[in-house]
């Protein structure tokens, strides 16, 4: 990424101004990792303990990039199948998805054009950035899924990007958002629909919780 494109990232309050507002859902199977590279992203920490996401939680994040000042409404989806109807209504008018897949376990990945097919399904807006992520990078020596299958799959789904990361480590996250950040504002169409779409603002701040989901 060339210094134009960087992001930095700090702290600020839910009232202060911004000039986009950008939603990004992380969707994936339970207990990929989608809880834990949220937290990593948000609050640079890591929580070992499993707890599984129950329905749908939420994290903001205050970026900048390219002179611009982001707020990055994050959405993290339960993996189950019993919630899929509830995480699915939060589609609507997201600009950005990341669907998760874990490296050790071969049915996460397969189930990557299921994830795929729900958000072309029910995203409103046209063509969202979307993004497959391998998480756990840290596990080496327990990969079942290698760089060429993603690759593969990549361009099943017609050349979608891929990442690999490391919640547990931070490997690679910061990464990813940064990258998906400026994608984001690359598409004009994207950020010019989200601003005529009604938002809803959520100020509370969402409760801790452990775990990769």
């Amino acid at each position: 990424m060339d210094k134009s494109h960087k992001v930095h990232t700090k702290q600020m309050t839910a009232k202060r101004s911004f000039d986009h507002l950008f939603k990004i859902l992380v969707i994936g199977e339970s207990g990929v990792g989608k809880t834990a590279i949220m937290q990593r992203y948000c609050e640079n920490t890591f929580d070992p303990v499993y707890i599984s996401t129950v329905g749908v939680d939420f994290n903001p994040k205050i970026v900048n990039c390219n002179d611009k000042v982001i707020k990055m409404q994050l959405w993290d989806t339960a993996g189950q199948e019993r919630f899929r109807n509830i995480t699915t209504s939060y589609y609507r008018g997201t600009q950005g998805v990341l669907i998760v897949f874990d490296m050790t376990d071969k049915f996460t990945f397969e189930k990557v054009i299921t994830w795929f097919q729900d958000v072309m399904e029910h995203n409103m807006v046209e063509s969202p950035v979307i993004y497959l992520v391998g998480n756990k990078l840290d596990l080496e020596g327990k990969y079942v899924i290698n760089r060429e299958m993603v690759e593969g799959l990549s361009r099943k789904l017609g050349g979608v990007k891929f990442f690999f990361c490391s919640a547990k480590n931070g490997e690679g996250v910061q990464e990813l958002f940064s990258q998906m950040t400026v994608d984001i504002l690359q598409r004009g169409e994207l950020v010019k629909k989200h601003k005529e779409q009604d938002t809803i603002e959520i100020d509370e701040k969402p409760k801790k919780k452990g775990g990769c989901c």
